[in-house]
């Protein structure tokens, strides 16, 4: 029961919630690598949306031609979202339209509503995540990988050729893993979460897992560094002083609020001016 001047709550589904099976589910996954493949000024991602709804809206749906397609037009409207993290989008929609699709009429209009609100806001939460995560965190996290991996292989007497191949292979495999486990993942846990995605996208530590990974990366591009900076020096002491110039140099930045990107532009500048000087990063 209500109090007078507070909205009721949309009416809840009656019977089981369909279930998501492996079929449809690859079915989704698959076409949510075309969410940016259909943008326009006009509504951004949301035809691809669309596209990635329309299998399940055709289960959904499959009795009356005429909701499907009233269904599928609620779906190409404007959205806009970072593209890995789609699935969770998804899921969410998914179940919020089989419960639309098993409701009475007059129920219909507020689950209607209900489902447009909570797709504008949570594409908004999950672009400001997957932005700061993917491009501003794991991306360079990955590349200072991909070089720390090859400043290893150098040091080890590692043929060019191979580490060339570790490097480029060792980048995709640590990207890629993670971005494909949350589109698969994704989509089951946005279906889970349902009309709830706001408090599952809250309950997630995101800015500790951004901070860690921003950290790490950091780390493994000053150690890449303080390589360069052996190199230049030479001698046990000299390495040694290297070595602490170059982490007191990143930790102090850091404690200044010095941004992730200028940091890393300045590691990436020492390497470029000892290539300059005509030092190897194979000094060994």
């Amino acid at each position: 029961m209500t109090t007078p001047g507070t909205p009721a709550e949309p009416a809840v589904m009656k019977g089981r919630r369909p279930r998501m099976g492996p079929g449809m589910r690859w079915r989704l996954f698959a076409r949510s690598f075309f969410i940016q493949s259909l943008w326009s000024f006009e509504n951004m991602q949301g035809l691809a949306f669309g596209y990635c709804m329309e299998p399940w809206l055709r289960r959904c749906y499959g009795g009356s031609r005429e909701r499907g397609r009233q269904a599928l037009s609620r779906h190409c409207v404007f959205y806009n979202t970072q593209p890995y993290m789609v699935g969770l989008g998804l899921g969410m929609a998914c179940a919020l339209e089989a419960r639309i699709a098993e409701s009475a009429e007059e129920e219909r209009a507020p689950l209607e509503e209900r489902l447009e609100a909570l797709k504008k806001a949570s594409s908004g939460a999950l672009a400001a995540i997957g932005d700061s995560l993917f491009w501003g965190a794991w991306r360079p996290f990955c590349a200072a990988l991909a070089l720390a991996v090859a400043t290893a292989g150098l040091a080890m007497g590692a043929g060019e050729r191979a580490v060339a191949a570790a490097c480029v292979g060792g980048y995709l495999v640590a990207y890629n893993v993670p971005v494909l486990l949350l589109r698969w993942r994704g989509l089951g846990i946005g279906y889970e979460w349902g009309d709830r995605i706001a408090q599952g996208i809250g309950d997630i530590p995101w800015q500790p897992c951004i901070k860690l990974v921003r950290l790490g990366g950091m780390g493994l591009t000053f150690g890449c560094a303080a390589a360069v900076l052996f190199s230049i020096m030479g001698g046990s002491l000299g390495q040694a002083g290297g070595f602490a110039l170059a982490f007191a140099a990143g930790w102090a930045a850091r404690a200044r609020s010095v941004t992730s990107r200028k940091m890393y532009a300045a590691a990436a500048l020492v390497g470029v001016v000892a290539a300059s000087l005509g030092t190897a990063v194979r000094p060994w």
